[in-house]
């Protein structure tokens, strides 16, 4: 392994410090990767959680990786967050966690998602990070820090992941596909490489994306209004409303704050570009006001119908 994260691109800083830690030998009990969907956490973790088990840093094919390449490392455990984290699941990996390792000097509990934790499976969490095993390491991930309790991110050392690029997302793409495919599709997701991989894997779920895309221009559009109403209405029966909503409010932010990177395709493709800054402005205060009052269950629906009646002034 004499070239620790190699396979990794746009995260120098992430990967400096965890190499740092591993050269040292200096391990914390508890990580906390943090960045948006998306942007490669769970694999960077995963490569991190490798590297402590193999303890072996001129091999790649040492007995350690192998069984952890296949899945079936003894001192690997995983729990994965996508469908919410109970406090049974902690239980049982907590057990395991607590036992001593069986193939390497520590052992490793990865667990994703860690924001979709109920709060009883964060407090089980939390005794452990509290009274950690001296041979152990947890890792968990989230897309924020905010949506964690304080007692657990005050306990974790931060590993901040940044957007990638879109010129690293190509490097890594063009490894695994045609680079037709990767141009074709990156700009519509072009901050999550795990969805572009998604929608270059599946045309359904490509062709659904698109659709999305079209759509969201359309409300932004000098579309008939009575066509605009028809498109809310299909999405909020298909229960998707939010999707839509959340492609036009990247949009309109992106472009506020000029924060649009290279190739971002998904901006140009939505908003107008005779849209005034003026329109960016209030569209943005719409969309905050909105999020807002979703914490108090008001209809989407109407919320975002009444933001496209006030945005015809500006069409």
């Amino acid at each position: 392994m004499s070239a620790l994260f190699s396979q990794v691109k746009g995260q120098k800083r992430a990967v400096n410090i965890l190499k740092s830690h591993l050269a040292s030998g200096e391990l914390s009990h508890a990580y906390l990767f943090l960045g948006t969907e998306g942007v490669g956490k769970e694999y960077l973790a995963r490569l991190f959680a490798r590297y402590i088990l193999c303890g072996n840093k001129k091999e790649d094919e040492c007995e350690s990786c192998k069984r952890f390449l296949k899945s079936a490392h003894p001192d690997f455990n995983y729990l994965d967050g996508s469908e919410g984290i109970k406090i049974e699941d902690v239980r049982e990996i907590i057990e395991s966690i607590n036992l001593s390792p069986v193939a390497s000097k520590r052992k490793v509990l990865l667990v994703t998602k860690a924001e979709k934790m109920t709060g009883e499976a964060a407090n089980a969490i939390l005794k452990t990070l509290e009274e950690p095993p001296t041979d152990s390491t947890i890792i968990l991930t989230s897309t924020s820090e905010k949506k964690l309790p304080e007692t657990i991110i005050s306990r974790t050392q931060h590993i901040k992941l940044r957007k990638l690029l879109n010129a690293d997302m190509k490097e890594i793409l063009r490894k695994e596909f045609d680079e037709r495919e990767v141009e074709k599709v990156l700009g519509l997701a072009p901050d999550n490489i795990g969805e572009v991989k998604t929608l270059i894997l599946d045309g359904a779920k490509l062709g659904e994306k698109e659709k999305d895309i079209s759509d969201a221009r359309k409300l932004l559009s000098e579309a008939d209004l009575i066509d605009k109403f028809k498109i809310i209405e299909e999405y909020e029966k298909k229960k998707r409303l939010k999707t839509l909503f959340d492609i036009i409010a990247k949009a309109v932010f992106a472009g506020i704050y000029s924060q649009v990177l290279e190739g971002d395709d998904i901006v140009i493709k939505i908003v107008p570009e005779s849209m005034s800054l003026e329109r960016r402005i209030n569209l943005a205060k719409k969309i905050l006001k909105i999020y807002r009052d979703l914490n108090y269950n008001v209809s989407l629906r109407i919320a975002i119908e009444e933001m496209v009646l006030e945005d015809l002034q500006y069409v």
